[in-house]
């Protein structure tokens, strides 16, 4: 499916705001007029609020020292010609403070404002697998890996 080249470049942005811990620039994405709509993974619940956001962001420098995101598989489908939906896949590989290395695959749905000409986030939410696919990738590649080692 074609995505709008504005949709793209919004995407490619967040993904380097992302990469540089930039989250001014993030919050700049959104259609600040109203509260934001947010659900990360790894969070317990909505951020519904600019100040739920905001301490999700907080928590995010605290916890991770760098982190890498990748949009992925964009999909759009029009609600309205100023609201979009827009389904991606999210890869993701996050170093944290105690130097740990975390990462995997979402999948995402955000909602987009047409606001002077601009999209703007108004609501996004990131969906992980289920776990089972994780248990199910890692004997996959346990299998692989222990394999190759018999057949050398």
């Amino acid at each position: 499916m074609t995505i709008a080249p504005q949709i793209e470049s919004l995407f490619d942005r967040l993904s380097s705001h992302w990469s540089k811990m930039d989250f001014e620039a993030i919050r700049d994405e959104w259609n600040t007029d109203a509260p934001p709509l947010y659900l990360a993974e790894e969070a317990p619940g909505f951020a519904t609020s600019w100040s739920d956001l905001e301490a999700y962001w907080q928590t995010t420098r605290e916890t991770i020292s760098s982190i890498s995101v990748t949009y992925e598989l964009l999909s759009e489908k029009e609600v309205t010609q100023e609201v979009k939906l827009v389904a991606f896949n999210l890869v993701w590989l996050a170093r944290m403070t105690n130097d740990e290395s975390v990462g995997g695959t979402n999948r995402g749905l955000a909602c987009l404002q047409l606001i002077e000409g601009t999209y703007k986030f108004a609501g996004y939410v990131e969906a992980p697998l289920a776990p089972i696919f994780y248990v199910k990738e890692l004997y996959k590649e346990f299998a692989a890996r222990r394999m190759t080692k018999n057949n050398s």
